[in-house]
């Protein structure tokens, strides 16, 4: 018989890139090391997701965690199924769900996805209800796998836009709230060679920032690319990318895609962006055309500064960000559990996690 790790995934598994091919990454290690893996999401996973899941082997299964009876649900699966570990993902802490775990005897892992972020009173007191139910808690990134980003050189995107090798500025998902008033505002500061290519979604902020381009003179250099399935090859051809939030986001997974993509990146002071770019990138304060405005000037004016920083990045990520640091980390926190814990079925065969 074999260990069996169950994951509790309340979280949005169709976000591009990142969880998705998390999930698949460990699920594949965790199956080369004979593990029965059981996968809970609160909605349906991304088709291609789903497609390598189930090629793995893994139990994919779909609960409305919003339904009042979902942790009854979750706790009969636990009582027939008897897992190891439950491994739970939350946005929202859900202490019913952990406690229907305890109860039918599974070390309890708890992942907060919410690194860095504020946390509302309410909130607090709903974490604090989960401590004495978790057997281990802990705060882990997103992660990128570093293959999509090699092997790019952006240069259909530049052919797409028609700017030749001029200096590229680039920014993705921005919005009023995402910063893009002040980075339009920073790019009217620039040298009129600048362009700016905004990829993300189209709506009414779209309608908004185009209006101020127009306004600030600058709408023949500024380029909106709507909703890109190749971010891989906008961030290759970028000379500079722009992660600047005006909100205190948690975590932005686009900073570790520029950094994984070997390009300079800045970022505002917000969350844990600081702390996540470390020297491979600059920090400017929210809210601040002039600061934003000489820090792209500073890169675009020496080369060789920003060859570094992309180079400082993708160490960075190589070193802590990677799908394959997140995987190690986890097996190593399913190995210390696996050693001091005894078969839940005897007899079970010893999961061996190298």
């Amino acid at each position: 018989m074999q260990r069996s790790i169950w994951f509790v995934l309340d979280l949005t598994s169709t976000k591009r890139g990142a969880i998705s091919e998390q999930l698949v990454a460990v699920a594949n290690r965790l199956r080369a090391e004979d593990a029965w893996v059981t996968m809970v999401f609160s909605t349906p996973p991304a088709s291609q997701a789903l497609e390598a899941l189930e090629a793995l082997g893994v139990d994919v299964r779909v609960l409305d965690f919003r339904s009042p009876r979902a942790a009854l649900a979750l706790f009969l699966w636990f009582r027939e199924y008897r897992p190891d570990i439950v491994h739970f993902h939350f946005v929202e802490p859900r202490a019913s769900f952990v406690a229907a775990a305890k109860l039918c005897g599974a070390t309890t892992l708890v992942q907060d996805h919410s690194l860095g972020s504020p946390r509302a009173p309410a909130r607090r007191a709903r974490e604090l209800a989960l401590n004495w139910l978790v057997d281990t808690r802990f705060e882990v990134h997103d992660a990128v796998p570093l293959a999509r980003f090699e092997g790019r050189d952006g240069a259909s995107v530049r052919r797409e836009l028609g700017i030749g090798a001029l200096p590229l500025v680039v920014a993705a998902a921005l919005d009023e709230m995402k910063g893009g008033d002040t980075l339009l505002r920073a790019v009217a500061l620039l040298e009129p060679d600048v362009h700016l290519a905004i990829a993300g979604h189209e709506g009414p902020s779209e309608v908004t920032l185009r209006a101020l381009a127009s306004t600030l003179g600058i709408d023949g250099r500024v380029h909106f690319l709507g909703p890109r399935d190749d971010l891989e090859e906008v961030f290759a051809a970028a000379t500079v990318v722009v992660v600047a939030p005006e909100s205190e986001e948690g975590f932005d997974v686009a900073a570790l895609e520029v950094m994984a993509a070997s390009r300079p990146v800045i970022v505002t002071r917000s969350g844990a962006l600081p702390t996540i770019l470390g020297d491979a990138g600059i920090v400017v304060p929210q809210r601040d055309p002039a600061s934003l405005g000489l820090a792209i000037r500073t890169v675009l004016s020496d080369p060789e500064h920003g060859s570094r920083l992309g180079r400082l990045g993708r160490k960075r990520v190589e070193e802590h960000y990677s799908s394959d640091a997140y995987v190690e980390l986890l097996m190593k926190m399913y190995r210390r559990i696996f050693l001091r814990s005894e078969p839940r079925t005897a007899p079970l065969e010893m999961l061996q996690l190298a």
